[in-house]
């Protein structure tokens, strides 16, 4: 898949993923469940918030037939429960959530909501993680570099006790860096999980050098480099 490399996709283990943050969660909960599918094994997409009725509708399992036929047939299936007042799905039943949870290869849960923004700074009752959990996924957009707290951040007022950020103010590395390592920010509540972090649309970021900034800043924040991923769109050939 598109530049990421990291350890747990090729490890042979069952995993839990939760993936927190914004800029492009589901987009990547679908692809990592694809190529789990396409290695063989049984991978189920969920929410412990809210996610829009996947495209295809077909890929959604309402009961056990429903998700043993997608794995029969070689893709992954997305549970949930459709919400009437939203017309998302939230979590899937209980009885149904804890038998994929025992026969499920990997399991892949979107924690948190950001109404479409880059970035995220996460409430009190924010990120949700299942606590099954075992890795961690960070998601963030490079787009909101550049752009003011106010219009990139979703919460932006969670994090002003600890950036001192205003709305006006631009979003750049330095700041964004802490959001991201922070135990108040994107890594709020994953406690000793393994966490990764995953920088989207760095194809459309202006500034590359504020990218490369942000990427040296995680390293030397004690990311391990290998579990930052930036990227953006696959190159035409």
């Amino acid at each position: 898949m598109r530049e990421i490399n990291f350890d747990f996709l090729t490890d042979e283990k069952k995993h839990y993923l939760a993936l927190v943050g914004a800029g492009g969660k589901t987009t990547l909960m679908y692809e990592l469940a694809e190529l789990y599918a396409k290695q063989g094994k049984r991978a189920v997409a969920l929410t412990s918030t809210h996610i829009l009725v996947p495209e295809p509708k077909e890929l959604w399992a309402r009961d056990k037939a429903e998700l043993k036929a997608l794995w029969q047939r070689g893709t992954y299936a997305v549970l949930g429960e459709p919400e009437e007042s939203s017309g998302k799905l939230i979590a899937p039943p209980r009885e149904l959530y804890q038998w994929a949870l025992a026969k499920a290869d990997v399991l892949l849960c979107e924690a948190d909501g950001a109404k479409h923004k880059p970035l995220k700074a996460p409430r009190k009752h924010e990120p949700v993680i299942p606590e099954a959990c075992d890795i961690v996924i960070g998601v963030a957009g490079l787009d909101g570099l550049g752009q003011s707290w106010g219009e990139a951040c979703f919460g932006w007022q969670e994090a002003v006790p600890y950036l001192g950020i205003s709305p006006e103010e631009r979003v750049k590395a330095d700041k964004l860096a802490q959001l991201l390592l922070a135990p108040w920010g994107t890594r709020k509540a994953v406690g000793t999980r393994v966490f990764y972090l995953v920088l989207n649309k760095l194809d459309v970021v202006a500034d590359k050098q504020e990218a490369e900034k942000l990427r040296h800043l995680l390293v030397e924040g004690g990311m391990a480099a290998e579990r930052v991923c930036m990227r953006g769109k696959p190159r035409r050939m």
